[in-house]
Formats: C-alpha cells, sequence, structure tokens
C-alpha cells in the first residue's frame, strides 16, 4: 500500500504518471513539528534520497556524494544509539554534545557538514534551473562548470580551508563538469 503524503500550503502536487523522484514520501524533509522540533528519522530518510539523487548527476558528482552519504551515516550512527530518546534533532545534538562536554562530536560535526552540503545541492539546483529557464539554448546548459562554482561559492567556499578550495578549483578546472 502507497504511503500518503500531507500536502501543506505552496506544496505542488505530480500529475499522474509524471511523479518526480522528490515525489517519493521518503524523499520529503519533514515540515516542523507544532513545537519547532524536526523528526530525526523523517530527517536522515529526505537526506538519503539527496545522497541518492546525486548519484543522478554522473561519476563526476562521486565525491559529492561520498560526501553526504558520509555525513548521513555520521547522524544516523548516533540516532540508532537510541531512536525514542533522540526522535527530534535536537535531542540527537543535545545528546551528542553532553556526551563530548559542549564540544562537537561525530554526529554534531557530521550534521553540520551535512547541512553545508545540503545547501550546496540547493544551490547547485538552483543555478541549473535558473540557467535553463534564463532563454539560453539548452544545449549549452549541459556544461555544469558554472554552476557548480557558483553553488561552491555560495554554500561552501567559506568553509573550507585553502587546501579544499585548491582541489575544488582544480576540479573544475581541469575536469569540467558536464551533465
Amino acid at each position: 500500500m502507497a504511503a500518503t503524503a500531507t500536502v501543506e500550503p505552496g506544496d505542488v502536487a505530480d500529475q499522474p504518471g509524471h511523479e518526480t523522484y522528490f515525489a517519493k514520501p521518503a524523499h520529503f524533509f519533514p515540515h516542523l513539528t507544532d513545537d519547532s522540533k524536526i523528526p530525526t528519522a523523517q530527517f536522515l530518510s529526505a537526506c538519503q534520497g539527496i545522497a541518492d539523487f546525486v548519484s543522478f548527476l554522473g561519476t563526476t558528482f562521486i565525491p559529492v556524494r561520498k560526501d553526504i552519504q558520509g555525513n548521513v551515516d555520521k547522524v544516523r550512527a548516533r540516532f540508532e544509539k537510541d531512536q525514542e530518546g533522540q526522535k527530534y534533532l535536537q535531542d540527537l545534538i543535545d545528546a551528542d554534545l553532553s556526551e563530548h562536554n559542549g564540544k562537537f562530536g561525530i554526529a554534531t560535526e557530521g550534521l553540520l557538514w551535512l547541512k553545508r552540503g545540503l545547501q550546496f545541492m540547493l544551490e547547485l539546483l538552483s543555478e541549473m534551473v535558473t540557467s535553463y529557464n534564463s532563454g539560453t539554448d539548452h544545449s549549452k546548459t549541459e556544461d555544469l562548470s558554472s554552476a557548480v562554482s557558483n553553488a561552491y561559492a555560495k554554500s561552501l567556499k567559506r568553509h573550507h580551508g585553502f587546501m579544499a578550495k585548491q582541489v575544488f578549483k582544480a576540479f573544475i578546472l581541469n575536469f569540467g563538469i558536464f551533465f
């Protein structure tokens, strides 16, 4: 039996026969609870969906997928220690910080980098849509170098040190990104 999704104001319903990857309920990011909490299990399921989606972008994006997946795995490992006690992300964060005397543990650091990776993916997809909708020749939208560079500048660049920035720059310049 198929799961039913809650339709919220602003949600766009898929047309029968035209479902998208993100129309699957397992890929929905959870809405906040009435007391502004984020359900951990649903959040991790949606993040897993993003990691899996990155695979559709081709082998060039394997490092991005592995990074997101690695961070999902770090948070999930913490969650699986006490699913009921860490039902919400804030509970998971509080438990991890408490266990590490107020410092980031593996799960909290993983969650921070997961958030940054999700921001990168949001910026990348936004750049791709903007480029596609800009009226330019659609055959020219196959080169994603500009979209990736812009997304990186808007999301991850300020968090990376000199070496990571150079690796990313070489990645773009030497290999190019083609969809």
